[in-house]
């Protein structure tokens, strides 16, 4: 895609539950065994009886019917997981992510899947570390990719990375990671990445930048962010306008804005702005000056 981004693997989580297998190595084990199983059944029909190949393809028929009945019960239960996720019920969606975590270690392209929403937690909880091994664990595995059945996620994976690796204070990655998650989105979609945006230009304190990139794309991304995303950008917003006095912003009417921005802050919980708080001082200070020490 042009930009250079390598993924580091010196963060890649160190247990089974949370550090997917990696495509290439899946398929070099499952195909000799496959064959395997082919050639001995073919072997035993011969010595043995025709009979034997039927029984090996009903056995095989009624393997897959139970493998994809475990995939629908444990995909229904992502699902429960991501809905906790969006409402801000973090413990419960940790449990439930770290459950599936376990549970789907032998279907490869879902355990990336679940160890993906497992990050999401760690990350909206502020564990910006952790999250960050767990999505290049997803990225590194390669289940999730430009093609593929899980190709859906695939931008959000890298805006994501782009988001851990911001708030961890590594812009030069950051930026590389947002380039590439932008060149996967397609126009319809460019807004969902507002939040990544922001926070990539804040942490860089491109301050200018922060208040341009809002007024462009706040009308597309209200109908792509959720609700707690949303509160994220007016808080970094609200920053970056007060950040820019002395500048073509210091007008009554931005002050108007950014205090608008702020009141749209209090309006949510403390957990939809707490996770961008760690390694992040500057921040905590603005929300201190602004009568916002209780989110801190």
């Amino acid at each position: 895609m042009g930009v250079l981004a390598k993924v580091d693997l010196d963060i890649l989580p160190r247990e089974p539950a949370y550090r997917p297998i990696e495509r290439q190595a899946w398929y070099s084990r499952s195909l000799p065994l496959a064959i395997g199983i082919g050639a001995g059944i073919g072997l035993l029909s011969t010595y043995l009886s025709p009979l034997v190949i039927w029984l090996g393809l009903a056995a095989v028929f009624g393997f897959g019917i139970r493998r994809r009945q475990r995939m629908v019960s444990l995909l229904r239960e992502n699902e429960d997981g991501v809905a906790l996720l969006v409402a801000g019920d973090l413990d419960d969606a940790q449990l439930v992510f770290d459950r599936l975590c376990r549970r789907g270690r032998f279907m490869p392209g879902l355990h990336s899947l679940f160890v993906l929403n497992r990050a999401v937690a760690h990350l909206e909880r502020g564990e910006h570390d952790r999250a960050a091994g767990l999505f290049t664990a997803v990225l590194h595995a390669g289940w999730v990719a430009p093609a593929g059945v899980l190709s859906a996620h695939y931008p959000a994976l890298l805006g994501r990375l782009a988001t851990a690796e911001a708030l961890r204070g590594r812009l030069e990655v950051a930026q590389a990671w947002r380039a590439r998650a932008h060149a996967s989105t397609s126009f319809a979609k460019r807004g969902s990445l507002l939040l990544v945006d922001v926070i990539v230009e804040a942490r860089a304190e491109a301050w200018d930048r922060v208040i341009a990139l809002v007024e462009e794309g706040w009308a597309r991304a209200q109908n792509l962010l959720a609700p707690r995303a949303q509160r994220a950008v007016r808080l970094l917003h609200a920053l970056a306008l007060e950040q820019a006095q002395g500048s073509e912003y210091r007008m009554e009417s931005r002050d108007d804005e950014r205090r608008r921005a702020l009141d749209a802050v209090r309006e949510g919980r403390r957990e939809d702005i707490a996770w961008l708080l760690p390694h992040w001082p500057a921040l905590t200070e603005f929300l201190g000056r602004n009568g916002l020490g209780s989110f801190v």
